[in-house]
């Protein structure tokens, strides 16, 4: 120990081989002068280097610098640390401050004891401030709230409090590791700041957060930033297999019989299919609501809802070989320590009586982090020794983060963090935005590689594959996910799986069992920025998971040993394709400086695995592999050309017309159950009928609970409180000489629509229109009739009622122009010897988010089919220029092919889908394009064939009216 008079000569430096930190001369200060990154060989220089703490008090705020303190004493071991004492005199404050050289890192650490005899609170610590002449750049990361259930979340906010490191050329990082500080740059000055918000009483101490500063290579800083988090984490990162049931059920969970079906399903998958996830996460609304609630005012729900106890769920999880896990608010820990302990012991409890293997920290609504920076700071401790004590309980468990902060260093706190804080439910939050594709799922090729400041981190977690909405593309979604981007939680799979047919259980348990045996090849992973394909490599055998994100057939050329970081020692590797189909054929074996070639049709993904053979066999200089069988992999891309525009004719109107009122706007699980034959499985058709039984109580967007006979049921949309141009469509499904239609308004959900609430107002007349083609429209007056409330004075809107008889022609098609209502019931009367009869409703179909806009032009192409087999699609392709942002989830045109004898096939698949009612929602992105798709079958072959779009525009005001490219492909996929 070195007291009075310091001679800076005897402790000038502390480092090791990679890096080393100078002291400045000046006996009373001490201050880093310099950070020498020998395995780069350059030197940081460090000017007017300090450090400060600000005081509070009364209404004053008092800032103590590093040269107001003096040192007093002076601790060193041997260059590897340095112990530095100070003094204010003036404030009674005593201050420890600790570098020491690890790795390729130092850490200082700083502690503060209260030497005055009063309480004294510390507002903020600058850790360390410093002027240099090297580039120093702040580092963020995106967090885009419109791609999840995200709410209430305010975008300002979340970047505001989210910590990130400091990058100074290329090859040092510096930073406090703690969520919520400060690490800001202004010019050349950089500062590093805890806002601590703490009293301390006389003889108290407080040890601030610690601060890092790392060396690197040049080039791969990020990479050796995320090498720093890992070693602060401290524990091995679990990879992991995980279903969670959010979108089977919303917020308001599912209760014990619905529970106890979705259990029977999976047990079916187990011991019928071998389909096995490590981890079964009850979602929002099992354990806990945010419904009603929000902030610190969750509530446990889950033993209103298993009046029998969870217990015997979690205990059939654990015994189908999964751990349970439970969806949790991320605050509730009140303002008092008693609050506090209270939520931690709630949540421990959980995690002992159920086996909790991982939670799902999520935000949604709820913002723990705001922007009051002490606020921030009181809640990440009440978060961390929540962490620790749910730690304690169970040291395996996995906590993720869902939006709590996309600061990197959450991550030594939770397990990982939702990559951008972006959802994967198709058609909601999921689009292709950025260019057409054949199927929305496979818009999953543009999010790219999961990263923190352009380094792979298998940390991060893109929420998985979601059953919900249309299934086309799943399984190269999820081989993406799985193969791809192998991150620690993968294969990840949510939602209403049992939508999926049965013959594709054999190839989900293929691919699921292919994960287990990859699970440790996968932890390591480079991606091709060029091509969207991943590698994995140990060095001794590989796994690839190539992507072809285009519309044509490409081929890649890959030299098995240089590429891939294989041993030169081996003779020959053997290549075997596990997807699109496993293919063991014994001539796959290359060369280590032999190449390989991959021949994909559009929008396929493969998986390769490439393994030293063990036994002696000449390998090939070059190996091809194809995704197709060879007379499809040629056939698999036909570009049809670019379409001719032209004016729209009365028989295009009618035929765009048609189209509308083929294409549905139930939420899209419906449309997928109601196209789905039924199960060989009673698991799998209970699972889907509670799960229809649900869609048709809680979401207003199925048509049919306009005819279901139930009157807590109704019709609307997604849109109903806000004015809107939509028109009402009914396809009666048969010719009748209708006389009547009544159309009674519900009086649940939102309200009625009352006659005196302003902007919900209908007019006392609506125009109905209806039709026997879909040609030759006829208009009708359909009246509103109000009904007397009880005790209030006013009325409420009721029923409409249309005369139909004046039209005497058989009627198939009706159009309501109405907006703004819920519908509970439509009847439909013919007359019979004078008595009114319901006309049959089960062959019915509705539409209410389509407009009645013309075309505005129309678009054609005249093209042959030469074969069909199931996967090969008729595809049309609508661009806008890429500088031209409007919202996907609009209606922009109609498309069919028909043929010269009259015959018409619509099409009424499309990428982004068609405007829907959402289950969760209706979140919509901007972009330029859309696909309109067809299933091509035998009935289409070897005729002329004529391609046709309607073009409806855009509904947003631009500065000029985009032109749309128009272009078809006929696409195979299989």
């Amino acid at each position: 120990m070195i007291e009075g008079k310091i001679d800076p000569g005897i402790c000038k430096r502390i480092g090791n081989d990679a890096i080393e930190l100078d002291f400045g001369s000046e006996s009373h200060q001490m201050m880093p002068v310099a950070i020498t990154n020998k395995l780069a060989g350059t030197v940081v220089q460090l000017m007017d280097t300090g450090f400060a703490l600000v005081l509070l008090e009364g209404d004053n705020l008092i800032q103590i610098s590093s040269r107001d303190m003096r040192c007093t004493s002076i601790d060193q071991t041997a260059g590897e640390s340095i112990c530095i004492g100070m003094v204010s005199d003036e404030f009674g404050i005593l201050l420890l401050l600790n570098y020491s050289v690890t790795g390729h890192r130092i850490r200082q650490t700083m502690t503060v004891r209260n030497e005055s005899g009063s309480r004294v609170h510390i507002r903020e610590v600058i850790l360390l401030q410093a002027n240099t002449p090297s580039e120093i750049r702040g580092q963020t990361s995106s967090h885009d709230l419109s791609r999840g259930d995200a709410g209430l979340l305010d975008t300002e906010l979340l970047t505001r409090v989210d910590a990130h490191p400091l990058f100074i050329d290329d090859h040092l990082f510096i930073g406090i590791d703690w969520p919520v500080a400060e690490n800001s740059v202004q010019g050349r000055m950089f500062r590093c700041m805890q806002f601590v918000g703490e009293d301390l009483a006389p003889g108290e101490s407080f040890e601030f957060r610690h601060l890092s500063i790392g060396a690197s290579l040049p080039g791969v800083l990020p990479q050796t930033f995320l090498s720093h988090l890992k070693e602060l984490r401290g524990r091995k990162t679990r990879r992991a297999s995980l279903y969670f049931d959010w979108l089977v059920h919303a917020s308001e969970g599912l209760h014990e019989q619905e529970f106890e079906q979705l259990l029977d399903y999976f047990a079916l998958l187990r011991e019928v299919f071998g389909i096995h996830f490590d981890l079964f996460c009850a979602d929002d609304g099992i354990f806990e609501t945010r419904w009603e609630t929000t902030f610190d005012l969750y509530r446990m729900q889950h033993e209103s809802l298993f009046p029998n106890g969870f217990a015997k769920m979690s205990e059939r999880i654990k015994s189908m070989g999964m751990e349970c896990g439970a969806w949790l608010g991320p605050d509730g820990f009140g303002e008092t320590k008693e609050d506090e302990q209270q939520r931690i012991d709630t949540v421990v409890a959980i995690i002992k009586e159920h086996g909790i293997g991982i939670i799902k920290l999520d935000v949604c609504v709820s913002v723990p982090l705001g922007n009051n920076p002490y606020h921030n700071e009181r809640y990440l401790r009440k978060l961390e020794r929540m962490v620790a004590a749910c730690r304690t309980a169970n040291p395996n468990i996995i906590i993720i983060n869902h939006r709590v902060s996309s600061s990197p260093y959450i991550l030594t706190l939770l397990d990982s963090t939702l990559w951008m804080g972006a959802e994967s439910y198709p058609d909601h939050f999921l689009y292709s935005e950025d260019k057409p594709r054949l199927f929305t799922r496979f818009g999953s090729y543009g999010r790219g590689e999961p990263t923190y400041y352009g380094a792979y981190s298998e940390l991060l977690e893109d929420h998985g594959v979601c059953f919900n909405g249309f299934l086309e593309g799943w399984r190269e979604e999820l081989a993406v996910q799985t193969f791809g981007r192998a991150l620690m939680l993968s294969p990840e799979i949510y939602g209403a799986l049992f939508l999926l047919p049965d013959e594709d259980y054999p190839e989900l348990a293929r691919m699921m069992k292919l994960a287990e045996q990859f699970r440790d090849l996968m932890a390591h992973t480079i991606y091709d920025r060029t091509t969207g394909d991943f590698y994995h490599s140990d060095g001794k055998s590989a796994l690839l998971c190539l992507v072809n994100d285009s519309w044509e057939t490409v081929t890649r050329e890959i030299r098995v040993g240089g590429m891939l970081g294989l041993q030169r020692e081996v003779d020959a590797y053997q290549v075997i394709r596990h997807y699109p189909s496993c293919d063991t054929a014994s001539y796959n074996y290359a060369a280590w400086d032999g190449k390989l070639q991959v021949q994909m049709s559009p929008f396929q993904v493969c998986v390769l695995e490439i393994k030293p053979k063990e036994t002696s066999v000449t390998p090939r200089d070059e190996v091809r592999i194809v995704t197709l069988p060879e007379d499809r992999i040629d056939r698999s891309s036909v570009y049809l050309g670019l379409f001719e525009q032209m004016e729209p004719e009365l028989d295009d109107i009618a035929a765009a017309e048609w189209v509308r009122f083929s294409v549905s706007s139930d939420p899209t699980e419906v449309q997928v159950m109601n196209r789905a034959r039924p199960s060989q499985f009673s698991e799998v058709n209970r699972s889907r009928q509670f799960f229809r039984e649900k869609l048709r109580k809680e979401c207003y967007g199925n048509s049919s609970n306009a005819w279901d006979g139930d009157p807590t049921t109704a019709w609307g949309d997604s849109l109903y409180w806000r004015e809107t141009d939509n028109v009402w469509r009914l396809d009666l499904g048969e010719h009748h000489r209708a006389a009547r239609m009544e159309v009674m308004l519900a009086n649940i959900g939102p309200g009625p629509v009352l006659d005196w609430v302003k902007g919900r107002v209908i007019p006392r007349t609506i125009m109905f229109e209806v039709s026997a083609d879909a040609r030759e429209w006829h208009a009708v007056e359909a009246v509103l009739y109000y009904r007397r409330q009880p005790i209030e004075p006013r009325t409420i809107a009721h029923k409409l009622i249309a005369d139909l008889a004046e039209v005497d022609l058989p009627i198939r098609f009706i159009r309501m122009h109405m907006n703004g209502v819920l519908i509970g019931d439509i009847r439909v009367q013919t007359r019979e010897n004078g008595e009114l009869l319901d006309v049959p409703r089960h062959r019915w179909k509705g539409n209410n988010l389509l407009t009645s806009k013309p075309p505005l032009a129309m678009f054609k192409k005249s093209f042959n089919v030469d074969e069909a087999w199931e996967g090969r699609y008729a595809a049309v392709l609508v661009e806008l220029p890429e500088d031209t942002k409007v919202w996907l989830k609009q209606e922009i045109a109609g498309a069919w092919i028909q043929t010269t004898d009259g015959r018409k096939w619509p099409l009424t698949d499309a990428s982004p889908a068609f405007p829907f009612n959402g289950w969760e929602g209706n979140a919509n992105r901007k972009g330029h394009c859309w696909t309109f798709r067809l299933s091509l079958t035998t009935d289409m072959c070897n005729l002329p064939l004529t391609f046709c779009l309607a073009w409806y525009g855009v509904n947003e005001e631009l500065k000029a009216s985009p032109v749309p490219k128009i272009k078809g492909y006929i696409i195979a996929v299989k």
